[in-house]
Formats: structure tokens, sequence, C-alpha cells
């Protein structure tokens, strides 16, 4: 019984430790090969090109019978209000002359959007651009996708992911451990 009594309490000293995990962490690839392996190289040689600086989002309006003019003048709107919020100087500028693009048959229109890394992570840079395109009538579907909009839906499931696999299971209920 003590020494159960004594692990449990090592284990409530070491577990907020362990969910601070994820600031120490290194996920590249190179980070698991020779320092000499041509694969390494070519990573460090690639962190040192211009480009990957940035996010690259796309905004994505529907509306099942057709937009409208009001639609539109809603779309572009928010291309201008985004741009607006996002442009930088250099590298990351968002591109407020990027035209929407229509689909064939009306129901959809869609911008790209380009952030600076500097703005911060994906995910938090994905719910601004969401909060900006939530003010749109009703009918008129929006969305942000594109491949920072799945790094950042991505890394929003996993936050946290630590606490959950590791103190998650070991909840106290009345009547037991589970």
């Amino acid at each position: 019984m003590l020494t159960a009594a004594v692990w449990i309490a090592v284990l409530a000293a070491v577990a907020p430790l362990g969910i601070r995990l994820h600031t120490v962490e290194r996920n590249a690839a190179s980070d698991q090969l020779p320092a000499r392996a041509e694969s390494t190289r070519a990573d460090e040689a690639a962190a040192t090109l211009p480009g990957g600086d940035t996010y690259q989002f796309i905004v994505v309006y529907h509306r099942t019978g057709g937009l409208t003019d009001a639609d539109r003048a809603v779309v572009a709107s928010h291309q201008s209000t985004l741009s607006a919020r996002f442009a930088e100087t250099g590298a990351g500028r968002a591109d407020p002359g990027a035209r929407p693009v229509v689909s064939a048959d009306g129901t959809a229109e869609l911008f790209p959007l380009t952030v600076s890394h500097t703005r911060g992570e994906a995910r938090d840079v994905l719910a601004d651009v969401r909060g900006a395109v939530a003010d749109r009538p009703p009918g008129l579907d929006a969305d942000v996708t594109g491949p920072a909009g799945l790094a950042g839906d991505l890394s929003g499931v996993f936050k946290g992911i630590d606490y959950k696999l590791l103190v998650g299971p070991w909840r106290w209920s009345p009547s037991c451990w589970c």
C-alpha cells in the first residue's frame, strides 16, 4: 500500500512536466538521420532557400442555389479585410490583387490568402481567418481550407493530446480509477 502511494505521489509530481513535452520535441525527418546523410544535407540546404515562411489558405464560399450579387460583395469585402489585416512587408505579403475564382455553375467562389508565419501558429491564424468570414448572409457557407487550413485543423485536433493520453484515463470516479 505504501509503495502504491509513493508511486502515485511521484506520478502526480511528474505528470505536469510531461504535458509540456511538445515544447522540446523535434520531429523533423532529418533529426532521425545521420548528420552526413544526403537527406540531412538536402534538408539543411532547403532551410536556407526562400519560401516556406508563409501559410497558404484558401477561403471558399458556397450557396446551393448560386451566389447572388450580395454574396459576391461579401466575398470581395472579406478578401479586402483579410488582405489588409495580414498585409506584411517582404515575405508573407497577402496578395490583395488575387482575383476570386468562381465555379462554372456559379455556386462557389474562392480566393487565396497568404499569411506570414510571424503571425503565429497555423491554428491561431486559422481561427482568426474563420472569425473574419463568420459575418455573412444566411445561406452563404464559408470555410477556410488549403495547406494551412489543413495544418491548422490537424494542429488543433492534436493540441493537448499528451495530457489526454497520459492523465485522462486516470480520472477519479467514486466507484473506481478508470
